[in-house]
């Protein structure tokens, strides 16, 4: 009797250190840090700069547009990822712009939306603009920085309206959503941000402006400089 019990006592230990055993090791593979260690190996290296320019309205205004990582620096001086930077020459802000998921506002790849997350460097008032709320569990990292910057290259000032910016980062909402410029002056939208996890060769950015009655679409065909073209 006595053994038995020993027996069935021992069953019981050994079945408890096998279950202690296979939890501790179910849980060391999915914390946190193994999940960021991941995501840092899919995400590595930062994305390449990739680079295009244009004109506009018989070369009335010429454009240039960049897709860099998140510390690339801005136009106008400064860091581009940095929340608020951008603008107009002396600082003047310009709204904000960003990058995220499906619509217009943020921009994730597929035309979109991102949401806050902890760790992005974004605060909520970067959020201001986004039409809808980031779809539930897409990853709000950001990871490239579009930027768009544009020149007067006429005799007089000028009033640009930008009415699309979209590509495979997404669908943005350009802020601001017009430009005042003198002649020679050079103003840079505010860097919209992605969280695409994957980096691109190359990228097709389409640019709807308007200027008086005139409007006027060009896609932009993004590449690493050594291989930009200035398009007619």
């Amino acid at each position: 009797m006595k053994t038995q019990i020993v027996r069935v006592k021992m069953i019981i230990l050994i079945f408890i250190a096998t279950m202690v055993v296979w939890v501790t090791a179910f849980t060391g593979c999915s914390s946190p840090d193994h999940g960021r260690a991941q995501m840092a190996q899919q995400t590595s290296p930062n994305q390449p700069r990739l680079v295009a320019k244009s004109q506009y309205f018989n070369q009335a205004i010429s454009v240039e547009a960049t897709i860099g990582p998140v510390n690339a620096p801005s136009m106008l001086g400064g860091s581009a990822g940095a929340p608020g930077e951008g603008g107009l020459p002396g600082g003047m802000p310009m709204g904000r712009g960003m990058g995220g998921m499906a619509g217009r506002g943020e921009g994730t790849g597929a035309g979109g939306r991102g949401g806050p997350s902890s760790g992005t460097g974004m605060t909520p008032s970067d959020m201001e603009g986004v039409r809808s709320p980031m779809r539930a569990g897409f990853p709000a990292t950001t990871r490239q920085v579009l930027q768009v910057a544009f020149i007067n290259q006429g005799k007089k000032t000028i009033e640009l309206e930008i009415l699309d910016v979209n590509s495979a980062l997404g669908n943005f909402s350009p802020q601001p959503g017009h430009v005042a410029l003198a002649p020679g002056q050079r103003a840079q939208l505010e860097p919209m941000r992605g969280t695409q996890q994957i980096n691109f060769d190359s990228v097709d950015l389409t640019l709807r402006l308007r200027l008086g009655e005139a409007k006027e679409t060009q896609v932009l065909h993004l590449n690493q400089e050594a291989a930009v073209v200035e398009l007619p």
